[in-house]
């Protein structure tokens, strides 16, 4: 539930709110990342690189399988340290649109 309402509050850009919930959905499963997911992604959403990267770096420490977890550190994140994270979301879940599809023009101009 708390998840859910702080999904909605980041939608709505009530970063506080997502804070709130989010700090609730860590205490009721401390094991979840996707309380740091939802951290992160409001602290990007706010223009705060810093934090974003660091609720981002916590989670894929955490779960280094999930493909969702780099995509928002790559999102968050400049110069190589993006690009290793963008290739490892995309070696993860190479259907994703990890990257905006940017993948798929530079695939398409590599045919031609």
């Amino acid at each position: 539930a708390a998840l859910e309402r702080g999904r909605a509050a980041l939608r709505t850009g009530a970063f506080a709110q997502v804070r709130t919930d989010a700090r609730a959905a860590q205490r009721w499963a401390p094991w979840s990342t996707e309380p740091l997911r939802l951290l992160g992604e409001a602290a990007r959403a706010r223009g705060d690189g810093v934090p974003a990267r660091a609720h981002f770096r916590r989670g894929v420490e955490r779960d280094p399988w999930s493909w969702a977890l780099w995509r928002g550190l790559a999102r968050a994140s400049r110069g190589t340290a993006g690009r290793r994270a963008a290739a490892r979301a995309a070696a993860l879940n190479p259907f994703g649109d990890v990257d905006g599809g940017a993948r798929r023009g530079l695939a398409s101009d590599q045919r031609r």
